[in-house]
């Protein structure tokens, strides 16, 4: 949990990239601006993906005020939950071997993809997330869990 706190300490500052512009720059602007009146976004910031990521940081602006600190904050909760579920997948896959455990959430969770999304104001850490709920109920053979993080994972 520390190199993650590390990194977001880090991290905190970086401006919007890429496609993150619309998705975390754009989009919550819109609702915000709006304060949620229309649910439906103009065709000018419509790409097609339901606008949930944006309702969520517009939300979170709201609350706590418009800022990227703010928004990298915002994309905590979904990283304590990749952590967490990475742990358990480990200890699902390796219940005996805490050794084997541990190096098993160290390689899900220094993924380059992993960490780069960590870094980022991006609906890819909530896929991140809800995949990793999806993996390490699938690993238990758990019945519901999996259908919610696959369903949560098509809200995004």
């Amino acid at each position: 949990m520390v190199p993650f706190l590390l990194l977001y300490f880090f991290t905190s500052q970086n401006a919007l990239f890429w496609d993150t512009i619309q998705f975390g720059g754009y989009v919550p602007r819109w609702y915000y601006d709006n304060n949620f009146k229309f649910p439906f976004l103009p065709l000018s910031y419509d790409s097609g993906h339901p606008p949930t990521f944006g309702l969520y940081l517009a939300a979170v602006w709201k609350l706590f005020g418009m800022s990227l600190f703010v928004s990298h904050t915002a994309m905590l909760p979904f990283i304590v939950l990749l952590i967490a579920q990475a742990v358990k997948l480990g200890d699902n896959l390796f219940p005996q071997n805490k050794k084997s455990a541990l190096l098993c959430t160290a390689i899900v969770l220094t993924e380059a993809a992993v960490l780069s999304q960590c870094t980022l104001i991006s609906p890819d850490i909530w896929v991140i997330a809800f995949f990793s709920i999806w993996s390490k109920c699938y690993s238990k053979t758990e019945q519901w869990p999996p259908y919610f993080g696959r369903n949560c994972t098509k809200l995004i």
